[in-house]
């Protein structure tokens, strides 16, 4: 419940208090020395004279007396009302106020939880991100590391085959150099062979020709 319903329920009461107060003085009679104008006897009864026969003198001023009481009543009733009024407007001022604490801490809750739940996925976001990009790193680390050593593993490959080539070809080279030298000696001892017998042969042939010119002169 809001302040201005609160003022609004307190000034219905206040005037309903002050409408009573007026309702009661209008309807009780004016005290003797309060009255004006003219006072006749009623049409209907006319009181006897004090001392009449059968009349008892009068006590007193009656009506004057309940005028009295019914003012007083009427001023206890409007401060009973008035009070109650004012303790009336304290407690329902007093509820309000709880009501409206109780509303804004409902509504502070509510507040600070989302601010909380905000600033939690914030920080939740944030570690998770770090988590993520430390598993990414590795795993990109360990990806990385297997082909680097497939390409390191090639290159050592191509480096061996060429080192191996080298070295066969060099083996291979001497190889046949010995097995060319060793032919070339063959073919040499031969050509050598043959010339040396054409020779000899040549040599036999002018000596046995020296031989018969010789035996012919004698």
């Amino acid at each position: 419940m809001s302040i201005e319903h609160s003022k609004a329920i307190i000034a219905s009461g206040l005037l309903a208090v002050v409408a009573m107060v007026g309702y009661v003085a209008m309807d009780l009679p004016p005290a003797g020395d309060e009255a004006a104008g003219t006072i006749v006897p009623a049409k209907r009864f006319r009181a006897d004279e004090a001392g009449a026969p059968g009349v008892a003198a009068p006590m007193g001023d009656q009506s004057s007396s309940v005028t009295d009481a019914g003012f007083n009543a009427a001023a206890d009733a409007a401060s009973d009302a008035a009070s109650n009024a004012a303790v009336n407007a304290k407690i329902l001022a007093r509820s309000d106020a709880a009501s409206d604490a109780a509303s804004n801490a409902a509504v502070n809750a509510k507040i600070l939880a989302r601010s909380d739940a905000a600033s939690d996925a914030a920080s939740n976001a944030a570690v998770n991100a770090k988590i993520l990009a430390r598993s990414d790193a590795a795993s990109d680390a360990a990806s990385n590391a297997a082909v680097n050593a497939k390409i390191l593993a090639r290159s050592d490959a191509a480096s061996d085959a060429a080192s191996n080539a080298a070295v066969n070809a060099k083996i291979r080279a001497q190889s046949d150099a010995a097995s060319d030298a060793a032919s070339n000696a063959a073919v040499n001892a031969k050509v050598k062979a043959q010339s040396d017998a054409a020779s000899d042969a040549a040599s036999n042939a002018a000596v046995n020709a020296q031989i018969n010119a010789a035996a012919a002169s004698r």
